[in-house]
């Protein structure tokens, strides 16, 4: 887990999630990856931080193996792709074109079926949670990705 004075240095955000998620565990070949038994969910950093996808930054996160989420709408191109530890791969996708209100067309959810499928091998986690709940969609939109994804 990221040290909490780094957290504060750089103004990183964690937390656990809400909305609904569509989560497919990935055991790479060698065994099953585990996480520290005291979080809730695995460390993630949100992609609002202006230094958020820079490099240094990318390597840092890795380090400390939290990963990056990939949002959509992104803020800045660079946060539509998931970055730091790659042990997770991590996507909030919060409604489009009406933030927290739209639910997503059906060749937007096969693009993420076809992204969460491709996820490199050596991927402890691959996680898609669905933030536009503000009209009930994510619960259709999760149950919808998970019938792409079985």
């Amino acid at each position: 887990m990221l040290p909490q004075r780094i957290i504060d240095r750089i103004g990183l955000t964690e937390g656990n999630n809400s909305g609904s998620a569509c989560h497919r565990r990935i055991a790479p070949s060698g065994g099953s990856g585990s996480f520290p038994t005291h979080l809730d969910t695995p460390p993630f950093s949100l992609s609002h931080h202006p230094f958020s996808g820079i490099a240094p930054v990318d390597d840092m996160l890795s380090h400390f193996q939290v990963a990056r989420v990939a949002a959509d709408p992104a803020v800045m191109p660079r946060a539509a792709k998931p970055s730091g530890w790659r042990g997770i791969v991590y996507r909030r996708l919060h409604g489009s074109p009406r933030m927290y209100y739209s639910a997503y067309p059906a060749m937007a959810l096969d693009t993420v079926a076809q992204t969460m499928r491709e996820t490199p091998a050596h991927t402890q986690q691959n996680w898609c949670i669905f933030d536009n709940t503000a009209d009930s969609e994510a619960t259709k939109d999760a149950l919808s990705l998970l019938s792409r994804l079985l």
